[in-house]
């Protein structure tokens, strides 16, 4: 694939989506079996996610000393209910990696905009995590969600939400944030 202009960043399409993703140059990406789509959720439901994981991509290889290997993950959330809006989203989005981590996530940012004409936020989180010999280290992650009109298979208006989302240790935050700042602002469809 070509490279993105004045940048060390090559586009890639997630699959079985219009979206497409900024990758630095030898990031390793991977495209799970995601399973199958969940059913619509019906009108007026509470924002349900399903964190359908559709692309996985890592660097080939990881920063000598740290404990937590740069990531970035897509995720897909269809079939939200119609009326569902970027707030709603970001809270869900929240509440869902608060769960899966069980960590006190501190929140740093969230900021509301628009990409191709779509309601999204760009968010950054932190917390610390233990490793198995007590050492800790702090975590940064930052993402894009983005919600998109679709029509589900009863042909009913819904959206569909995107979470892409890159987590790696704070030691790397301040030198890697230009190059996730561009990955971030790079996302299209």
């Amino acid at each position: 694939e070509e490279t993105a202009p004045g940048t060390d960043l090559v586009p890639r399409r997630v699959p079985d989506t219009n979206l497409v993703v900024m990758l630095p140059k030898g990031w390793l990406a991977e495209m799970p079996d995601p399973g199958p789509l969940p059913p619509p959720q019906p009108e007026g439901a509470k924002l349900a996610l399903s964190g359908r994981k559709l692309l996985e991509a890592r660097p080939g290889t990881p920063a000598p000393g740290m404990m937590i290997t740069p990531v970035l993950h897509v995720f897909e959330d269809p079939w939200l209910p119609l009326g569902s809006t970027g707030v709603d989203y970001l809270v869900a989005q929240r509440a869902t990696n608060q769960a899966a981590l069980g960590s006190n996530i501190r929140h740093v940012e969230a900021e509301p905009g628009r990409r191709a004409g779509r309601p999204s936020y760009h968010v950054r989180d932190e917390w610390t995590v233990r490793g198995p010999d007590g050492q800790s280290t702090e975590v940064s992650q930052e993402a894009l969600l983005v919600l998109e009109s679709v029509t589900t298979p009863d042909k009913r208006q819904a959206l569909t939400g995107y979470t892409i989302v890159i987590t790696l240790e704070k030691a790397e935050f301040k030198t890697l944030q230009p190059v996730i700042r561009a990955m971030l602002a790079g996302v299209r469809f």
